[in-house]
């Protein structure tokens, strides 16, 4: 299920988020569409700007990979700017691994 972070969330995530990576997901008419996915590990600390204390540790649920909910031109949206806008969903994160194959000249 997708979910929208709250403005105390996005203030967490940005401080913890780890491995932040934005990958390619499609070509939609000539335009590349990606994605961002990220970690949040357990046991990190974040300042909570509200209370102005260090909160320990994250919450449980935010513990693990997550993945925006679907993918768009990225061009002139930073992963800042993505957490305020776009739906999230949990994720895992796989080892694929491809072949290519190149002629010998």
């Amino acid at each position: 299920m997708s979910r929208i972070f709250t403005e105390t969330e996005r203030e967490m995530l940005e401080i913890v988020a780890a491995n932040v990576e934005e990958f390619h997901y499609e070509m939609r008419k000539q335009i590349t569409q990606n994605k961002y996915a990220f970690e949040v590990k357990a046991g990190d600390t974040w300042y909570n700007w509200e209370t102005e204390t260090v909160e320990d540790p994250v919450p449980e649920e935010f513990v693990g990979f997550w993945v925006m909910a679907s993918a768009r031109c990225l061009q002139y949206d930073n992963f800042e700017e993505c957490l305020k806008s776009d739906d999230w969903v949990k994720c895992t994160k796989e080892e694929v691994i491809t072949y290519e194959y190149v002629e010998i000249s």
